[in-house]
């Protein structure tokens, strides 16, 4: 399977644009599984699902090897370790699904708190795990392949159960950082974090320095709408240039394990 997206990543950097019925001929396989493995492509930040098929994205153009998702890694841990200074017992926090958010849930203290989350992986760790952390899971649509569930529509009986709810902390994953705001590559999520944005009291952004400067298929918040930005010790100080105009601040993790703010 790695090796089929591999070289279906490889024809669309090629070719710039491919159909799934022409993928799914190719490789002798069903189109929902192409659909799958495109998801996986575009859920990376490496190409923009189209109607039925796919185009290249113009902000990464290579694809990511094992050195990159081990310093990622690294990085994201930076980020979690940070962001839970910033939880205080009998909080509300909101997890969304990604890695970073995951990380988070791992560094977690087993105190009295309540996690709403929509990520299978978040919620199994904490019931393993946590036993003084109350667990509300949103429903949904599920995303098999991601492990998590998606709603779509303001109709949707889940938003509006999610809308009764009120949290302390939200901190929001992100596919990308642009000079437009933050990004996400995925519209099916767009409602969900617009409204965990809109029940939570503050809301920062968890975000590897690798996301910035990147452009992105949809734009789910502007600069004023997320309070902060944690971001890991690799982070550029010339990028700070960019974002000081927009009022941005962006809490850079040291390496020491000494924050820098910077606006």
């Amino acid at each position: 399977m790695k090796n089929r997206i591999n070289d279906i990543y490889s024809l669309i950097k090629k070719n710039h644009n491919v159909k799934v019925k022409d993928l799914a001929k190719t490789y002798n396989v069903t189109e929902k599984t192409i659909r799958l493995n495109l998801q996986q492509l575009e859920d990376s930040g490496l190409i923009i699902r189209t109607h039925g098929g796919a185009t290249l994205s113009t902000h990464q153009s290579t694809f990511p090897d094992d050195n990159y998702n081990i310093r990622a890694k690294e990085q994201k841990q930076e980020i979690a370790k940070e962001a839970q200074k910033y939880i205080k017992p009998y909080y509300t926090i909101v997890l969304d699904d990604g890695t970073t958010n995951f990380e988070i849930a791992k560094q977690l203290d087993d105190i009295p708190l309540t996690v709403i989350t929509n990520d299978f992986e978040i919620t199994n760790y904490l019931i393993e795990n946590r036993n003084n952390i109350n667990i509300y899971f949103v429903g949904g649509t599920v995303n098999k392949r991601a492990g998590t569930t998606q709603t779509q529509f303001h109709t949707n009986e889940e938003i509006k159960l999610i809308k009764k709810l009120h949290a302390d902390l939200y901190f929001a994953g992100v596919n990308s950082i642009s000079e437009k705001g933050y990004m996400i590559f995925n519209k099916q999520v767009r409602l969900l974090k617009r409204t965990f944005m809109s029940i939570s009291k503050q809301t920062i952004c968890v975000a590897d320095s690798e996301k910035f400067n990147k452009s992105g298929f949809l734009k789910f918040a502007n600069f004023d709408e997320i309070s902060s930005i944690i971001t890991d010790s690799n982070f550029k100080k010339s990028l700070c240039k960019r974002y000081a105009n927009k009022n941005v601040n962006i809490i850079v993790v040291d390496k020491n394990k000494e924050i820098k703010h910077a606006k």
